[in-house]
């Protein structure tokens, strides 16, 4: 029940995973929930292409699990080179991870104690578990925002400029509840920027072009720079 006042207030939440609006969605973890798990499965499928599917389809192989990967898409990790994705999922189907492209979830059912992975193809697949690691939201429901006048977007992002204030002067906000860039050291980088401009009388400003980023998986991919 405590009030608390201040000259900024700094909105650093992040972001929360979000499950398909599919049937069944229930039966699914999230990648919060992997940290939290009892015992090992047998047997896993992850759904989605991004970041966190690719890297925790290879931590999981990698404990001994039997990982099916499915992605909507023609080939996972948007945006990266394409001879590096290919090489990519060659080398986890190497690896043992069954990665399927132009697989679309159609519902989950519980068979048992088991899970069934229907698809739209009809076809199926028994799992122990199922990860969605389809996408992230910008964590900023609930906070009361809006009714003080910061501008959210169409996802829920807090709308700010290139310092990382919002629509209240007073209110700012750095990380993945602004959806510019949802990378970790982006984050710290705006942190920085702001205690420049804001504490020490330096405006300071991020710049976006051409960021490094790395991605965990077996093998790890770094980038920099233009695709071809």
């Amino acid at each position: 029940e405590r009030q608390l006042e201040a000259d900024r207030i700094l909105v650093a939440t992040g972001g929360r995973p979000v499950r398909p609006a599919i049937p069944g969605r229930e039966l699914g973890v999230v990648s919060d929930d992997m940290f939290h798990l009892e015992r090992l499965p047998e047997r896993l499928v992850v759904v989605g292409g991004g970041y966190i599917a690719v890297e925790f389809a290879g931590i999981l192989c990698g404990l001994g699990v039997d990982v099916t990967q499915l992605y909507r898409g023609p080939m996972f990790l948007r945006g990266f080179d394409d001879d590096v994705r290919g090489a990519l999922a060659d080398d986890m189907r190497r690896s043992g991870i069954d990665v399927r492209f132009e697989a679309n979830v159609a519902r989950l059912e519980r068979t048992g104690p088991h899970v069934s992975v229907d698809l739209t193809d009809d076809t199926s697949i028994e799992t122990d578990l199922v990860l969605f690691a389809t996408g992230r939201l910008p964590n900023t429901g609930d906070l009361g925002l809006e009714e003080v006048g910061v501008e959210l977007g169409p996802t829920g992002a807090v709308v700010v400029d290139a310092h990382s204030r919002s629509t209240v002067p007073s209110v700012f906000a750095v990380g993945d509840c602004t959806d510019r860039m949802a990378l970790t050291p982006v984050a710290l980088a705006e942190a920085m920027a702001f205690v420049k401009t804001e504490f020490l009388g330096e405006p300071t400003t991020v710049d976006y072009a051409h960021v490094p980023t790395a991605v965990f998986s077996r093998p790890q991919i770094g980038t920099v720079g233009l695709t071809e």
